[in-house]
């Protein structure tokens, strides 16, 4: 972890999010901690964690994050204060099919990008590959 970001455990997470209200059940606490669970669309803890420091706080997008060390961690540069931030690439897509983009929010695709210690990953799904 990072010195110059303040990382801190689940009683903090506890006390400066979920308390407050602010917490929105996204689920990156969930995904990594074996501590908090999704129950009833909420986050809960099911036990009290005595780490001083834990990725949940340190993954919660509700939490005090240094975007110049993520991108610098991530892209290799510093943060561009532009409003989008660093990108490596912008794509547009649209589905070929004429009758489902009249019918598909945003041209029938849907992208999603997260970024990890271990690199960032890209995905595009198509009509096809989505939930009924």
């Amino acid at each position: 972890m990072n010195p110059a970001v303040e990382v801190r455990g689940s009683q903090a997470l506890q006390d400066e999010v979920r308390a407050r209200g602010l917490c929105t059940a996204c689920g990156a606490c969930v995904g990594i901690c074996p501590y908090h669970v999704a129950y009833r669309g909420r986050v809960v803890t099911l036990d009290d964690c005595t780490l001083p420091q834990g990725r949940c706080y340190a993954f919660c997008p509700r939490t005090p994050l240094d975007l110049d060390i993520l991108s610098r961690t991530v892209f290799g540069t510093p943060y561009a204060s532009n409003g989008l931030g660093t990108a490596r690439e912008v794509l547009i897509s649209r589905a070929a099919d004429v009758d489902l983009r009249a019918r598909a929010q945003h041209g029938g695709t849907v992208s999603v990008q997260s970024a990890s210690p271990g690199g960032t990953t890209f995905e595009i799904l198509l009509p096809s590959d989505m939930p009924a």
